[in-house]
């Protein structure tokens, strides 16, 4: 619908045009043609290179960047780099105190070499040491029971008899040097030791005597309980030995060779992570930690600066245009006449809203360059969206509009003429002639001089349909009836014969709606 209407709207625009550039020119001076209200400036069709960019400002950073931290906590024994320090992957940077972390791992050793003697021993049964050493235990427990429901023998009572005048003596003995040392008045300092002796001697008499009393009275039922309990449990441990182990027995030996050996591999993994290792080779961006602090958070920054990015936020209709792999162009605040080449290398699938702005990271990934080049510097991007070559240029401001085509005003070649086509007749409504697209071929079959009326009393110009290719903010690469060097009007004819339209016995309004 849109395409038929508007071919015979443009004959009736160019016809009533007639009309109105004879009315404008019946009333203008000699310094102000209809020509020059129409066309205005005018600009030279060239042919070159047109580049569309999307241009950006972001920060330098390295391509990859780690934030290094300890797993584990603890204090900081040593710091081994400092920033701007290249490192291999591997290398030691910083380390925790492990004193404690040492001691776990050995005691973890210590229980999985128990567990698994036990095991060996569920699964192979008794040697002879082993049942050798439980008989003796049981044994002794049953000697010391019957001691006690028995009660002290001759010999026990004689023994703690001479043990308690043994320790008689020798309290009468500390208690005589003791006097003797305080005689006189002396300090109480001058005679320490024999007080000391004195002290020892009254503790061992008082022990002595409370055997001897003992043996007279015989054991308590606290005391029996106690021996028979002993004997009990000494039974049960032998019996345990020479018994055959069961299903049961086995696994319960081997579940506990398992927790075992995982305790120790944990307390070898807590020792390992007290050491923070490179997982990479880079350069040292940031250091957080001293000695002796406690380690929390990011201790170690490491970043790989031999492969440097821009990081930019784009919005959304600029990134629309872009794809991963386009080419860019980079500058510095820091550098002067420095450009250095770049290529995006990811555009951030989600976006980044800030202040109900909708923006999207994308990375732009440097070529290789001498420049010194620093992570945090500012940096201009100019990421390349089109580039037409060998291409007809025009400025956007020459392109016109009308019922969905486009077209420029071309100032006739040497000897060309253009005549529109009458209403109802060639170019009419009807004829289905697009002015234009015949009639400039014609022309160009006919010379004749150059001030006849075009384009409705616009003398030296004719519309020609052009196609718009790649454009940047101010030009715009065309194809058509266009030659390197042709002239074309930079009016909007459109707009401007409209408004002049409003003087003219035949009104532009009132055309486009017939």
């Amino acid at each position: 619908m849109k395409k038929k209407w508007w071919i015979p709207v443009l004959v009736i625009l160019l016809a009533g045009a007639g009309y109105l550039g004879y009315g404008i020119y019946s009333r203008s001076t000699e310094n102000d043609t209809p020509d020059q209200a129409l066309a205005g400036e005018t600009t030279v069709v060239e042919r070159g290179t047109l580049r569309a960019t999307v241009d950006a400002t972001g920060n330098v950073a390295p391509e990859q960047e780690v934030a290094l931290a300890f797993l584990s906590p603890g204090t900081v024994a040593e710091v081994l780099v400092e920033e701007g320090e290249h490192v291999k992957a591997g290398q030691p940077l910083a380390r925790l105190d492990t004193a404690d972390l040492e001691d776990a791992v050995a005691q973890a050793q210590i229980s999985l070499s128990q567990a698994q003697l036990q095991l060996r021993q569920t699964l192979n049964g008794p040697t002879d040491e082993n049942i050798a050493s439980m008989e003796a235990a049981l044994d002794s427990a049953r000697a010391n029971y019957n001691s006690l429901v028995s009660g002290a023998t001759t010999e026990e009572l004689a023994k703690s008899a001479a043990a308690l005048e043994q320790a008689r003596i020798a309290l009468e003995s500390a208690q005589g040097a003791y006097d003797r040392a305080g005689g006189g008045w002396k300090a109480e300092a001058d005679y320490g030791p024999q007080a000391s002796q004195l002290w020892q001697a009254q503790a061992g008499y008082d022990k002595a005597l409370s055997s001897y009393n003992a043996l007279l009275e015989g054991a308590s039922s606290t005391d029996l309980w106690a021996a028979s309990a002993r004997v009990k449990q000494a039974q049960a441990n032998l019996d345990k030995l020479l018994n055959t182990p069961t299903s049961e027995d086995i696994a319960l030996a081997e579940l506990a060779v398992k927790t075992a050996e995982i305790a120790l591999q944990q307390a070898q993994l807590n020792l390992k992570e007290a050491t923070l290792a490179a997982p990479c080779a880079g350069t040292v961006t940031q250091v957080n930690v001293n000695v002796g602090e406690k380690a929390t958070g990011t201790a170690i920054m490491i970043g790989d600066l031999e492969t440097l990015v821009v990081e930019v936020l784009l919005d959304e209709n600029d990134v629309a245009q872009l794809i991963v792999g386009q080419k860019a162009h980079v500058t510095f605040d820091a550098f002067d006449n420095v450009e250095i080449g770049g290529e995006i290398v990811a555009i951030a699938p989600t976006a980044d809203i800030q202040s109900g702005i909708v923006l999207y990271p994308v990375t732009v990934a440097l070529d290789p360059t001498e420049t010194p080049i620093r992570a945090g510097m500012t940096a201009e991007v100019e990421i390349v969206i089109a580039n037409a070559e060998n291409v007809l240029i025009l400025p956007l401001t020459a392109i016109q509009e009308l019922g969905g085509r486009t077209f420029v005003l071309r100032q006739l070649r040497e000897g060309e003429s253009f005549e529109p086509p009458a209403l109802g007749g060639g170019g009419g409504p009807g004829s289905g002639q697009v002015p234009g697209a015949g009639a400039p071929a014609e022309a160009e079959r006919q010379p004749g001089n150059r001030e006849g009326r075009a384009f409705g009393g616009l003398s030296g110009f004719m519309p020609v349909p052009v196609t718009l290719g790649a454009s940047s903010e101010t030009h715009v690469a065309v194809s058509g009836a266009l030659q390197e060097g042709d002239v074309v009007s930079l009016g909007n004819i459109t707009k401007t014969t409209e408004q002049l339209g409003k003087d003219s016995p035949f009104p532009m309004r009132r055309m486009m709606q017939q």
